[in-house]
């Protein structure tokens, strides 16, 4: 993984620039905004959405938002019309002419509330925990915990899912202070992002720009087309490149404005 410096820059304005279509998907939290003690504490910046509105309206690039946010908390602090949403790690999709939920969701939903009320009384045992209900994900929070209880924590936390985990009912993900409760089968951010592409232009070149372990999947994904590119490095990731932080995707993302209207000159 390099360092998306000036230099690769221009090597990635050469791969746009030969390609007839290029499609831009980012992860929310964490990439295009930075991530906060409570999810509900996020929010985009005006300039950041300006950005974004610029390049979605360019006939030769495409912008897709993939989250692991619900689709319609997505699409709200977005706010932005003709993009491609991804909520829930991919299981529900929505584009200018589709909207996509994946089968399997509703027995999901139905395991899901029988996992709720096991795991909310954590967050009065390891105070400043939460679980934040998705309705077809849930993710539990564990942030603001004092460090000497994570480990206490998590292994609890295992512990009282251990009936649909033995009987491969859910998985248990990894995020950023957070674990992520999914439905078992096979289905991510990655199998979203070939999902899109098959559906919206398969010719198209690929960017995909994400920060967390969810983002791994897309990085695999992509391995053998387009450019992948983590927020902060990590020695262990399938992205190709990285860059430092938020402000840094931001700066990336004029970069592509700038040279989107080249393009379209």
């Amino acid at each position: 993984m390099q360092y998306l410096k000036d230099a690769l820059k221009r090597k990635v304005a050469s791969q746009i620039m030969r390609a007839p279509h290029t499609f831009v998907l980012l992860d929310f939290d964490g990439t295009l905004v930075p991530i906060m003690p409570k999810p509900e504490m996020v929010h985009l910046r005006a300039s950041t959405k300006k950005l974004l509105e610029k390049l979605s309206k360019n006939a030769r690039m495409s912008l897709g938002i993939i989250s692991g946010r619900r689709l319609e908390e997505i699409k709200s602090l977005v706010g932005i019309k003709g993009l491609v949403y991804a909520g829930n790690h991919g299981l529900e999709l929505e584009g200018p002419d589709f909207k996509y939920t994946h089968a399997k969701t509703k027995e999901f939903k139905r395991i899901l509330k029988e996992i709720i009320p096991v795991l909310q009384p954590l967050s009065k045992i390891f105070p400043g925990t939460f679980v934040e209900n998705k309705e077809i994900t849930l993710t539990y929070h564990y942030r603001l915990l004092d460090p000497k209880w994570v480990e206490t924590c998590r292994k609890e936390f295992v512990k009282r899912l251990s009936k649909w985990l033995d009987n491969k009912l859910i998985k248990v993900m990894e995020a950023k202070k957070a674990l992520e409760v999914r439905p078992y089968f096979t289905w991510n951010k990655g199998s979203a992002v070939r999902w899109i592409l098959l559906h919206e232009d398969p010719a198209s070149f690929p960017i995909y720009i994400g920060d967390d372990k969810t983002d791994e999947n897309p990085f695999k994904a992509l391995k053998d087309r387009g450019v992948t590119i983590r927020v902060g490095f990590d020695r262990n990731s399938a992205a190709q490149y990285f860059v430092k932080d938020n402000d840094e995707v931001v700066r990336l993302l004029s970069f592509l404005a700038i040279l989107s209207n080249t393009r379209q000159k």
